[in-house]
């Protein structure tokens, strides 16, 4: 799966999805966050569409559709519908190994008339999927940026490990949609990542560019050499 990852092979998962099926499939995608809101404070957030077993069995009717789709559901194709910020909260579960807290616009409020800030309430949630199971996913997502040969290289940076994951979803209305999620440092990391360009084409070559970018400007001034202060000089401090 490392490897698998790393070069994005489409194959790998096909078989994957074959051998797990729908259920597990969308029980996992469910534990995820896929397929509601987020709970973020905006008042038009979209939950997408996750395809279970119920879903096909409505929409293709009960014997209209077979296994062969988890083809297209195992590469994040079909049917399946996500936000750019869901995909967010799909990644901070992975940086987390199985847990994030509930994204919020705002932070705090103040009240001009009490003269009182008051704090966002922050709600961890967790997966309910076990830590060690995420070890194999980082592996794969540190390989698809850092090794040679992986799909996200241009989101590589120097002076900060970034972890990875692009991807080309195909559009029957045009140009493919241009994906790249991700997390840095790679070791306690602190951010998460994800990068929708629509029409744009392959999210190697046009998504990991800019999530790069972005990273490198939110570790900016991690990633700024120390500046080592003057010593005193002796004549200032014999007229203080």
């Amino acid at each position: 799966m490392v490897d698998a990852l790393k070069v994005s092979c489409n194959s790998y998962f096909y078989q994957l999805g074959l051998l797990i099926g729908v259920d597990a499939w969308a029980t996992a995608a469910e534990q995820m966050g896929f397929g509601r809101r987020t709970g973020i404070d905006l008042p038009t957030e979209e939950p997408g569409v996750l395809p279970n077993r119920n879903y096909l069995d409505r929409v293709f009717g009960v014997k209209g559709w077979s296994n062969g789709m988890m083809l297209n559901l195992a590469i994040g194709q079909g049917d399946l519908l996500v936000t750019p910020l869901q995909m967010a909260r799909y990644v901070m579960v992975i940086a987390n190994r199985g847990w994030c807290y509930r994204p919020h616009m705002v932070h705090k409020l103040y009240d001009p008339a009490r003269h009182q800030y008051y704090k966002q309430q922050i709600a961890r949630e967790d997966a309910a999927i076990t830590a060690q199971s995420f070890e194999v996913i980082h592996e794969g997502m540190y390989r698809v940026v850092n090794a040679a040969g992986g799909t996200g290289r241009a989101s590589r940076l120097e002076e900060v490990h970034v972890c990875g994951k692009t991807g080309t979803a195909q559009n029957p209305h045009g140009e493919p949609h241009a994906w790249f999620v991700g997390f840095a440092p790679a070791q306690n990391p602190e951010v998460a990542i994800s990068v929708l360009l629509e029409n744009a084409g392959g999210g190697g070559a046009n998504s990991a560019p800019l999530a790069g970018m972005m990273l490198k400007r939110y570790f900016a001034n991690q990633m700024m050499p120390a500046v080592k202060k003057a010593a005193p000089d002796s004549q200032t401090i014999a007229l203080r």
